[in-house]
């Protein structure tokens, strides 16, 4: 009976195992990103218990963290910047729609 025990979860995890490398090689195909080759695959690949996944896990969570908070700051710095573009292109808009409705001709703003 531990015979039977101890098959499923091989054959459960061969099936599993399948499945993941169909999924990931379709995935390389449909854009060219080969997950296989990043430092992360290699080091889930080395987990051997569920602990060692989910610490791998916490720890890029905090490393996404981490770059989140720092690209809130560039966009602090860089909103003004965007919102004084943004208007100065809404004015520049508007008068060349002024100058165009004025006249068909560009040549006759210059006679």
């Amino acid at each position: 009976m531990s015979s039977t025990s101890h098959a499923i979860p091989t054959t459960s995890t061969s099936t599993f195992k399948v499945i993941l490398d169909k999924a990931l090689n379709d995935y390389t195909e449909k854009t060219g990103v080969d997950v296989a080759k990043y430092d992360f695959a290699k080091k889930f690949e080395g987990c051997n218990t569920s602990d060692e996944v989910l610490w791998l896990f916490r720890e890029k969570a905090k490393q996404f963290k981490e770059y989140r908070e720092g690209n809130r700051l560039l966009i602090k710095m860089i909103d003004p910047i965007v919102k004084v573009v943004h208007l100065l292109s809404g004015c520049l808009g508007e008068a060349i729609s002024v100058v165009s409705c004025h006249t068909n001709d560009p040549f006759a703003l210059l006679i």
